[in-house]
């Protein structure tokens, strides 16, 4: 069985949170939820980047800007 910190993210979960934090950045909340646990996507937003982690489990993508 293959737990969190060893699992892959695919790239169909990479935009589903990025349309997550979309919707986060333009309305302020979102109903989207961790494509792992169904836990409660958090975002940190930087000047040229942008973080998202799963507050449940170990789900975290990170995104760099030029």
């Amino acid at each position: 069985m293959t737990n969190d910190a060893q699992r892959r993210i695919t790239e169909g979960e990479v935009l589903f949170v990025e349309e997550a934090f979309s919707e986060f950045e333009a309305l302020g909340t979102t109903e989207k939820q961790c494509p792992w646990c169904g836990g409660k996507l958090n975002f940190i937003n930087a000047v040229s980047a942008y973080r998202i982690h799963c507050s449940e489990c170990e789900f975290k993508v990170t995104v760099r800007g030029i």
